[in-house]
């Protein structure tokens, strides 16, 4: 089959192909992985026009103004000349914009919505998220309860038509544990790691206070917080300076290149989250590929993660999480990393993934 993948936004602080496909890698391998028995074209929207060839895959780099944004013309020509059987849309938050891409495709082409964390709209743009629904041949959530805002909505109103398929995978592979550790210079036990933005759906803070409560019985714990963003730093500094036990056991480390997050997964025992909502959860994608255990709330998208492998704690309960924390004493941690990564590798990793959309676009 012909296979493209296309959305309506323009990412003009990207002038290099090779560093934007770089900073989406944790997509496009879902694109060359399917290129492996279909023919797979990307338009993208940068700062960059021209085409690509990068893991079988045809990358198709077209300008999208303001205007072309609205009426995205020459970018709808280019999709119908080049006659997929399938399109995928990140997303479903321009509905105006696929009622076009339906009207310039006909009726052939099945049309598939990869759900980007959007949420229904309001007013008119409903109504318009209503009728180009009726052309949607298939909704791709990571869970299968994250349409249900959707069917409230009255926008999807054919449960055959929604699907589960992971949205991000990882390309990491396990690196040996203790030397990770000492190219790092970091110790625990168990050594727990938070990557994120220090935002309140993330949620620091609950994690934070489940994990001192924790160090405190376990004093060989450490927990190691890698932030792309400061928004509660200070709130979190202030709280560990009010336990000197914990003190010691608590380091910022601050943002880290990308590449460099492989060494820090293989190195940790347990990574923590805090999330109240996430589309997907890339962080515990990158992390399970590592083989470091997720303790994770519990969120549709985590659910179907890591499925019953783990237990999960509800969003905002520190008692929940200290609760994992504590039982984790028990666990045999060399079994459950296997486990970790015997589950990436059947539900999460971009093979998987692929097969997941070739079941569903030739079921």
């Amino acid at each position: 089959m012909r296979l493209l993948f296309t959305g309506y936004t323009q990412t003009s602080g990207f002038r290099s192909p090779q560093a934007w496909l770089e900073r989406l890698s944790f997509y496009t391998g879902i694109h060359t992985a399917l290129a492996a028995t279909h023919t797979v074209c990307s338009v993208e929207h940068i700062g960059w026009s021209g085409s690509l060839l990068q893991g079988g895959v045809h990358y198709e780099f077209l300008p999208l103004g303001p205007v072309a944004q609205r009426l995205p013309v020459a970018t709808h020509r280019f999709i119908r000349q080049w006659r997929p059987d399938a399109v995928l849309v990140n997303g479903f938050h321009q509905p105006a914009q696929l009622l076009q891409l339906r009207w310039a495709l006909g009726p052939r082409p099945k049309l598939l919505v990869l759900h980007r964390a959007d949420r229904p709209l309001h007013g008119f743009r409903r109504r318009l998220q209503q009728e180009v629904a009726k052309s949607v041949s298939g909704w791709l959530f990571t869970e299968r309860a994250q349409a249900e805002p959707y069917r409230l909505a009255r926008i999807i109103t054919d449960d055959s038509r929604v699907h589960e398929v992971i949205q991000a995978s990882s390309h990491f592979t396990p690196l040996d544990r203790a030397a990770a550790r000492t190219a790092l210079g970091v110790t625990g036990a168990p050594l727990c790691l938070w990557v994120g933005r220090l935002n309140a759906n993330k949620d620091p803070l609950t994690v934070l206070r489940a994990f001192t409560r924790f160090q405190a019985e376990r004093p060989g714990a450490r927990l190691y917080v890698i932030h792309q963003s400061s928004e509660l730093l200070p709130e979190l500094q202030s709280f560990v300076a009010r336990h000197p036990v914990a003190r010691a056991a608590v380091q910022f480390i601050g943002p880290v290149p990308h590449t460099a997050l492989q060494q820090w997964y293989a190195a940790a025992d347990l990574l923590l989250s805090g999330s109240h909502a996430e589309g997907s959860g890339i962080v515990v994608a990158e992390a399970m590929s590592c083989g470091c255990i997720p303790l994770l709330t519990e969120i549709p998208s985590f659910r179907r993660m890591v499925g019953p492998l783990l237990p999960r704690y509800t969003p905002g309960d520190a008692d929940g999480l200290y609760r994992l924390l504590a039982d984790s004493r028990s666990w045999n941690f060399d079994v459950l990393r296997n486990e970790v990564l015997r589950r990436f590798r059947q539900e999460l990793s971009f093979d998987a993934i692929a097969e997941q959309i070739d079941r569903i676009l030739t079921g």
